[in-house]
Protein backbone atom coordinates (compact mmCIF):
# COMPACT_ATOMS: atom_id res chain seq x y z
CA UNK A 1 0.00 0.00 0.00
CA UNK A 2 1.09 3.56 -0.66
CA UNK A 3 2.28 5.20 2.57
CA UNK A 4 -0.15 7.51 4.31
CA UNK A 5 0.74 10.15 6.86
CA UNK A 6 -0.77 8.11 9.69
CA UNK A 7 0.01 4.85 11.28
CA UNK A 8 -3.13 3.09 10.13
CA UNK A 9 -4.67 1.95 6.90
CA UNK A 10 -7.79 3.89 5.92
CA UNK A 11 -11.11 2.14 5.48
CA UNK A 12 -12.44 3.13 2.06
CA UNK A 13 -16.12 3.32 1.14
CA UNK A 14 -17.16 3.08 -2.51
CA UNK A 15 -20.68 3.90 -3.68
CA UNK A 16 -21.03 3.45 -7.44
CA UNK A 17 -23.81 1.92 -9.52
CA UNK A 18 -21.43 0.52 -12.14
CA UNK A 19 -20.70 -3.09 -11.07
CA UNK A 20 -17.69 -3.36 -13.40
CA UNK A 21 -16.11 -0.26 -11.87
CA UNK A 22 -16.94 -1.68 -8.42
CA UNK A 23 -15.14 -4.94 -9.22
CA UNK A 24 -12.12 -3.08 -10.57
CA UNK A 25 -11.91 -0.88 -7.46
CA UNK A 26 -12.25 -3.92 -5.20
CA UNK A 27 -9.32 -5.47 -7.06
CA UNK A 28 -7.22 -2.33 -6.56
CA UNK A 29 -8.05 -2.29 -2.86
CA UNK A 30 -7.09 -5.97 -2.49
CA UNK A 31 -3.80 -5.35 -4.31
CA UNK A 32 -3.04 -2.37 -2.09
CA UNK A 33 -4.21 -4.23 1.05
CA UNK A 34 -6.74 -1.55 1.93
CA UNK A 35 -10.19 -2.50 3.23
CA UNK A 36 -12.95 -1.38 0.88
CA UNK A 37 -16.70 -1.46 1.50
CA UNK A 38 -18.66 -1.41 -1.75
CA UNK A 39 -22.28 -0.39 -2.32
CA UNK A 40 -23.81 -0.58 -5.76
CA UNK A 41 -26.59 1.86 -4.93
CA UNK A 42 -27.43 4.67 -2.54
CA UNK A 43 -30.44 2.87 -1.02
CA UNK A 44 -28.26 0.04 0.32
CA UNK A 45 -25.74 2.56 1.61
CA UNK A 46 -28.44 4.56 3.44
CA UNK A 47 -29.85 1.33 4.92
CA UNK A 48 -26.49 0.34 6.44
CA UNK A 49 -25.08 3.81 7.12
CA UNK A 50 -25.44 3.87 10.93
CA UNK A 51 -23.29 0.75 11.27
CA UNK A 52 -20.62 1.69 8.75
CA UNK A 53 -17.13 2.71 9.75
CA UNK A 54 -15.05 4.32 7.03
CA UNK A 55 -12.35 6.98 6.79
CA UNK A 56 -12.72 8.17 3.20
CA UNK A 57 -15.38 7.73 0.53
CA UNK A 58 -15.30 7.43 -3.24
CA UNK A 59 -18.76 8.31 -4.52
CA UNK A 60 -20.14 8.30 -8.05
CA UNK A 61 -21.75 11.63 -8.89
CA UNK A 62 -24.72 10.12 -10.73
CA UNK A 63 -26.40 7.47 -8.59
CA UNK A 64 -29.81 7.70 -10.25
CA UNK A 65 -32.30 9.26 -7.85
CA UNK A 66 -29.58 10.83 -5.73
CA UNK A 67 -26.34 12.58 -6.57
CA UNK A 68 -22.99 11.90 -5.00
CA UNK A 69 -23.06 15.45 -3.69
CA UNK A 70 -26.34 14.78 -1.88
CA UNK A 71 -24.91 11.60 -0.41
CA UNK A 72 -21.80 13.52 0.69
CA UNK A 73 -23.99 16.12 2.42
CA UNK A 74 -25.91 13.35 4.16
CA UNK A 75 -22.67 11.87 5.51
CA UNK A 76 -21.50 15.27 6.75
CA UNK A 77 -24.82 16.20 8.36
CA UNK A 78 -24.94 12.82 10.08
CA UNK A 79 -21.79 13.69 12.00
CA UNK A 80 -19.24 11.66 10.04
CA UNK A 81 -16.70 14.22 8.91
CA UNK A 82 -14.92 12.06 6.36
CA UNK A 83 -13.42 13.24 3.08
CA UNK A 84 -15.17 12.37 -0.16
CA UNK A 85 -13.79 11.98 -3.67
CA UNK A 86 -16.56 12.39 -6.24
CA UNK A 87 -16.09 10.43 -9.47
CA UNK A 88 -17.88 10.68 -12.77
CA UNK A 89 -17.59 9.74 -16.41
CA UNK A 90 -18.80 13.26 -17.20
CA UNK A 91 -16.60 16.32 -16.88
CA UNK A 92 -17.15 17.89 -13.47
CA UNK A 93 -15.10 20.65 -11.90
CA UNK A 94 -14.17 21.42 -8.32
CA UNK A 95 -15.55 24.94 -8.82
CA UNK A 96 -19.17 23.86 -8.28
CA UNK A 97 -20.68 24.35 -4.84
CA UNK A 98 -19.91 20.85 -3.56
CA UNK A 99 -20.52 19.54 -0.05
CA UNK A 100 -17.82 20.72 2.38
CA UNK A 101 -16.38 17.21 2.69
CA UNK A 102 -15.83 16.81 -1.08
CA UNK A 103 -12.08 17.29 -1.35
CA UNK A 104 -11.60 16.16 -4.91
CA UNK A 105 -13.59 15.62 -8.11
CA UNK A 106 -12.05 13.02 -10.41
CA UNK A 107 -13.00 11.85 -13.88
CA UNK A 108 -13.15 8.08 -14.29
CA UNK A 109 -10.79 8.49 -17.25
CA UNK A 110 -8.05 8.90 -14.62
CA UNK A 111 -8.34 5.15 -14.03
CA UNK A 112 -8.95 3.05 -10.97
CA UNK A 113 -5.51 3.58 -9.43
CA UNK A 114 -5.68 7.34 -10.01
CA UNK A 115 -9.05 7.48 -8.28
CA UNK A 116 -7.95 5.18 -5.46
CA UNK A 117 -4.82 7.21 -4.73
CA UNK A 118 -6.87 10.43 -4.86
CA UNK A 119 -8.91 8.96 -2.01
CA UNK A 120 -5.76 8.13 -0.02
CA UNK A 121 -4.50 11.70 -0.54
CA UNK A 122 -7.88 13.06 0.61
CA UNK A 123 -7.61 10.87 3.72
CA UNK A 124 -4.13 12.22 4.41
CA UNK A 125 -5.23 15.82 3.86
CA UNK A 126 -8.22 15.52 6.16
CA UNK A 127 -6.26 13.78 8.90
CA UNK A 128 -3.47 16.36 8.84
CA UNK A 129 -6.05 19.14 9.23
CA UNK A 130 -7.57 17.34 12.24
CA UNK A 131 -4.35 17.65 14.23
Amino acid sequence: MQDTKHNRVPRVLLVDDDPIFGEIMQGVARTERVPLIYYQNAAEFYRDFKNLEFDVAIVDYDLGRVTGNQLSNFVLKSGKNVPVVLVSSATLTKSRPWAENVLEVVNKKNGAYGIFFSALRAFDASSSSDT
